[in-house]
């Protein structure tokens, strides 16, 4: 049985006319007959009682329609939330985002592009395990990531993966505000701080945004690991313990995260070898798709240059 059959059995109930139904559904009267037809000889019953005037229907054809109703108006349902599934997966754009860069990069680039397209819906989500950024993408798992130029670089397949810049920063020390560098704007000398405790966030929180770059970026820079350097669980604590004079950290931010601690001050790190802490947009360039498409080009009309905070 045919759940087109069911449909045409319904309406025709319904008008009790066969000319009305067939103009109701757009097929020619002959074709409605042959379909109700071949349903009453499937069910072994007559479904109508065909008078010269008018039809009217059989004990068997009441009972169907009151089945036949409902079974079309669940399938009607049906068909309605998979549509409705489809059309908010089509319009749903995935993002995934280095440690620190939710707050930046929500607030710049994505909550503009979703109030200026409301029918598009995001999700966001921490993406520690950047050794997996190109099988993430590759995989659609993301839409897009926001990262950190230096660790795409060390991560990204270029052949595979596209990126922009789409926002400037740079990498800092956070210090206290009693050290006497404290004083300056910049610093490229880290020799002077190796008496002091370093504190860095636990890689199972910062997931790669330390290890390797930073630490051989502190032996580079005359700073030398010592034995009670220690683990921070989150930023607000970091923060916290390097106010409070108990050590200094090394982070991939300057611009983008705002100090919000008293006694604690950012310094630039300044240096060829000091990484790029520029942060980038990476996609997939191969599986493009109309949602993606439109969120690069609101990137490309309202950020033709790398967002720069003053």
């Amino acid at each position: 049985m045919e759940l087109n059959s069911l449909r045409y059995f319904v309406c025709v109930a319904n008008y009790l006319s066969f000319s009305r139904a067939a103009e109701h559904l757009y097929i020619s009267q002959p074709a409605l007959s042959y379909h109700i037809s071949n349903l009453e000889k499937e069910l072994g019953v007559s479904l109508f009682i065909r008078e010269k005037r008018h039809i009217a229907l059989t004990e068997a054809g009441k009972i169907l329609l009151e089945e036949a109703d409902q079974v079309c108006s669940h399938v009607d349902a049906a068909f309605q939330r998979v549509a409705q599934l489809t059309e908010a997966s089509a319009n749903t754009l995935r993002f995934g985002f280095v440690e620190l860069l939710i707050t930046p990069c929500f607030n710049h680039f994505i909550s503009p592009f979703l109030l200026q397209n409301p029918q598009f819906h995001g999700v966001t989500e921490r993406c520690s395990n950047l050794h997996l950024l190109d099988e993430l993408l590759l995989k659609n798992s993301y839409d897009f990531v926001f990262s950190r130029k230096f660790l795409c670089d060390l991560y990204r397949d270029p052949k595979q993966l596209a990126t922009r810049t789409v926002m400037r920063d740079c990498v800092s020390i956070i210090v206290p505000s009693s050290y006497p560098c404290s004083q300056y704007k910049s610093i490229r000398d880290l020799s002077p701080l190796s008496e002091y405790k370093l504190l860095m966030l636990d890689q199972s929180v910062a997931g790669d945004c330390y290890d390797p770059c930073f630490k051989t970026l502190l032996s580079a820079h005359g700073y030398f690991s010592a034995p009670h350097d220690c683990a921070v669980r989150n930023m607000d604590d970091l923060m916290g313990q390097v106010a409070a004079g108990r050590g200094f950290s090394i982070v991939p931010f300057y611009h983008t995260i705002p100090l919000s601690y008293h006694g604690a001050k950012l310094i630039r790190l300044e240096g060829d070898d000091v990484p790029n802490a520029d942060i980038v947009l990476a996609w997939n360039h191969s599986s493009m798709t109309p949602s993606k498409e439109q969120f690069l080009s609101f990137i490309n009309t309202h950020f033709q240059q790398p967002f720069e905070i003053s």
